[in-house]
């Protein structure tokens, strides 16, 4: 989800495994944010180059800088592998979660693991 806060001073491209609900309210305790809402499409192909659909955390590859906050859930360090869009949704590439680590320190992007596990409902 590309996620925005109040005054847009700071975006969120936050990732989760795909059997979860996202609970905003839950997201913004985590963040230590007020409010978040969904970024603007202009405001996802300004930051990351991409369009609406594409959103991955392998968004960072292709871009020179960025300011958005990549977030991941913590739960995908006790997976095996992570699987993610390579800027396109007709594909999904796996890795070991280290590795989407690595991709994202080569890359500068500011990655943070947060506990959204424990309070999502499942579908």
């Amino acid at each position: 989800m590309f996620l925005r806060n109040k005054n847009k001073s700071v975006y969120y491209l936050v990732s989760m495994p795909i059997e979860k609900r996202a609970d905003l309210k839950l997201i913004q305790k985590r963040l230590n944010e007020n409010k978040l809402s969904f970024g603007s499409e202009d405001a996802l192909f300004e930051k990351l180059k991409i369009t609406t659909g594409a959103v991955s955390a392998l968004n960072i590859i292709g871009v020179e800088t960025t300011d958005v906050v990549f977030v991941m859930d913590k739960v995908a360090l006790e997976c095996e592998k992570v699987g993610f869009h390579p800027n396109v949704n007709t594909a999904t590439i796996l890795f070991e979660p280290a590795g989407i680590e690595k991709i994202m320190d080569r890359f500068g992007a500011d990655l943070r693991f947060v506990d959204l596990n424990e309070e999502f409902r499942k579908i």
